[in-house]
C-alpha cells in the first residue's frame, strides 16, 4: 500500500487509475527513500509526468528535484536532496568573484532574475548594489577583509553519504549535484568534492553539468 501522507493516500498511477502530483505527492525516491516534496520544480515534473502516464506512458518517478531562492542581486542558492538542519553538514567556503551572484547568473543564461517581481525593485537594488561595490572598491583589501561568499554545504546522513546539496553563489551545477546524490557513496574529502563546482576560480562563470 502506498504511505499515508496527511491523510491522503497518494501515488504517482496506480491501477485503479489514481494518479497525483506535486505538493501532495508522497512516493518512494531509490536513494533518499520515502519523500514528499514542496518545491516548484518537483510540482513541474511531477505534473507533467503524471500526464504523460494518464495517457498511457507508464514511466516511474526518478527526477531528483531542486529549489532555489534570491536573497537580492547579489546572494541566492540553489539546493536539492534532503536538506535537513538535523543532519551532519560540512561546508566549503571561497572568496566569491564579482560573476557569483544571482543577477549575473540570470545574465550569463539569458533569463530574467528568478527574484524580480517588479522592475522598479529589479532597478532600486541595482543601484543599491552598484553604491555598495565603489564603496568595496576604496576599502582596505587585506586578508582580513576577504569575503569567502560562495560555496558548498554538503548533507551527511548516518552512513556519510551525502544526501543533500546547498550551493551558496554558486549557480547552474544541479547537473553535477544530482550526480552526487545519485551515487550514493561515501567521500574521504569533502573539500577535494567541492572543487568540482568550481568555487575556487573567481573568474570561472559555471556552465550547467551533464547529469
Amino acid at each position: 500500500m502506498p504511505e499515508k501522507t496527511n491523510n491522503v493516500i497518494v501515488v504517482f498511477s496506480d491501477r485503479s487509475n489514481l494518479w497525483v502530483a506535486g505538493d501532495a505527492a508522497s512516493f518512494y525516491d531509490p536513494v533518499l527513500g520515502r519523500r514528499r516534496v514542496e518545491h516548484h520544480d518537483h510540482a513541474v515534473v511531477s505534473g507533467r509526468l503524471a500526464g504523460e502516464n494518464m495517457t498511457g506512458a507508464g514511466r516511474p518517478y526518478t527526477h531528483q528535484s531542486m529549489f532555489w531562492s534570491d536573497l537580492g542581486p547579489e546572494v541566492g542558492y540553489e539546493a536539492i536532496g534532503l536538506v535537513d538542519s538535523s543532519l551532519q553538514t560540512v561546508g566549503v567556503f571561497a572568496k566569491a568573484s564579482k560573476k557569483d551572484s544571482p543577477k549575473v547568473a540570470s545574465e550569463q543564461s539569458g533569463e530574467a532574475m528568478r527574484s524580480d517581481a517588479e522592475e522598479e525593485a529589479a532597478q532600486k537594488e541595482e543601484a543599491a548594489s552598484a553604491k555598495a561595490s565603489s564603496a568595496a572598491a576604496s576599502a582596505s583589501t587585506s586578508g582580513k577583509d576577504e569575503k569567502y561568499g560562495k560555496g558548498v554545504i554538503f548533507y551527511l546522513n548516518g552512513e556519510n553519504r551525502v544526501v543533500g546539496l546547498l550551493l551558496w553563489n554558486v549557480f547552474s551545477r544541479m547537473g553535477l549535484a544530482r550526480k552526487i546524490i545519485r551515487e550514493n557513496r561515501t567521500y574521504e574529502d569533502l573539500a577535494e568534492l567541492a572543487k568540482l563546482f568550481n568555487i575556487h576560480d573567481e573568474e570561472l562563470v559555471p556552465k550547467e553539468q551533464p547529469e
